[in-house]
């Protein structure tokens, strides 16, 4: 599969191509590493490559009736998910990376739906804060602007944080949060 049709579908519609028999699993787990290999280098968001994770699961047989069989998933780094995937879960502190003991129970449900492990994403140190600006792994870049984090605007601030804006208007777009400065991603930045 080329990568520029790849980048067209959305898991169910990559779903539907492997169901179908119109690309296999392992076609689509190649493109899909093309795919984060490209971009990776701009973003710093690849803690572990899991080519061979995903072949195994591959090889242990694709279950077509299931909703996202064979679509390639970026499992994030946070540790305790998937028995034989390291997890650093963003910190020094875990040394060479942790491993689970077995599958949570979360993970087990996530492959019953079919998806296959390509790689693990990076995560904020010990999962606990929204940006992803580690020492072990450094900072993560926005794909929309590699000037920010994904998370929280370290660089700048986020728009109407600190500008004596009083207008209320951050408060419309989502009425979670009174602090236009908290949890910048909630507002679809």
């Amino acid at each position: 599969m080329k990568l520029s049709e790849y980048s067209k579908l959305d898991a169910t519609a990559l779903a539907a191509l492997i169901r179908q028999k119109e690309i296999s699993p392992k076609e689509a787990l190649d493109t899909a590493l093309e795919a984060l290999r490209q971009v990776n280098g701009r973003l710093n968001a690849v803690v572990d490559y899991t080519y061979d994770y995903g072949l195994k699961q591959i090889d242990k047989g694709i279950d077509y009736e299931a909703p996202f069989c064979g679509v390639p998933f970026v499992l994030k780094d946070c540790g305790g998910e998937a028995a034989g995937i390291r997890a650093t879960m963003g910190t020094r502190l875990t040394g060479k990376g942790v491993y689970a003991g077995e599958d949570s129970t979360l993970f087990k449900r996530m492959k019953k739906a079919g998806v296959i492990v390509a790689a693990t994403a990076a995560t904020s140190e010990l999962c606990i804060d929204s940006s992803t600006e580690t020492i072990r792994n450094g900072p993560t870049r926005n794909p929309w602007n590699t000037e920010f984090s994904p998370g929280v605007q370290r660089r700048f601030r986020s728009p109407g944080c600190g500008r004596g804006r009083t207008d209320g208007s951050w408060k419309r777009r989502r009425r979670i949060h009174t602090d236009p400065c908290l949890h910048v991603w909630n507002r679809g930045i």
